[in-house]
C-alpha cells in the first residue's frame, strides 16, 4: 500500500516538473525568437486550423520538442505564407547559443566545466563564443 502511495506521488512530481520544463523551454525560445524576427511577429498565435491543438499530446515528443514545435508554428504564421530563408542554421544557431549560456550560468561561467557538461572541448566551446 505505502509503495502505491509513494509511486503515485512520484508520478505526480514528475509530471508537475515535466509541465514546468515546457512552460520555461517555451519562454526562453520565445525570448530568443523576439530577439531575432521581432515582437510584433512573434506574437501572433502560433497554432492555426490543420495544427495540432495540443502538443502535449503526441506521443514521443520531449518538452523541448514541443517548445520548438511551438515556436516554429509561430515563426510559420508570421511569415504568412512567404517561405522561410535559412530555417535550420537560424534554429540551430539559437538552439545552441541558449544551450551555452545555459550551461555558463549552472557552471558559473567556468569554461572548463562548461565544456565538460557539453561533451565539446573548451576550444570549440570558445570558438561557438565568439560565433555568438
Amino acid at each position: 500500500m505505502r509503495d502505491t502511495a509513494t509511486n503515485d506521488i512520484s508520478t505526480a512530481h514528475v509530471a508537475e516538473h515535466d509541465e514546468q520544463v515546457k512552460h520555461n523551454q517555451s519562454t526562453h525560445l520565445s525570448t530568443t525568437l523576439h530577439a531575432t524576427v521581432g515582437s510584433d511577429i512573434v506574437s501572433q498565435p502560433a497554432l492555426t486550423a490543420g495544427h495540432l491543438s495540443n502538443l502535449n499530446s503526441v506521443p514521443g515528443r520531449t518538452a523541448l520538442q514541443c517548445c520548438v514545435y511551438e515556436e516554429l508554428n509561430r515563426y510559420f504564421a508570421a511569415l504568412d505564407g512567404q517561405p522561410p530563408g535559412d530555417l535550420y542554421q537560424m534554429v540551430v544557431s539559437q538552439v545552441e547559443a541558449a544551450v551555452i549560456d545555459y550551461v555558463l550560468d549552472i557552471c558559473d561561467d567556468n569554461q572548463s566545466r562548461a565544456a565538460t557538461y557539453l561533451g565539446i572541448s573548451r576550444g570549440k566551446l570558445r570558438s561557438r563564443l565568439s560565433d555568438q
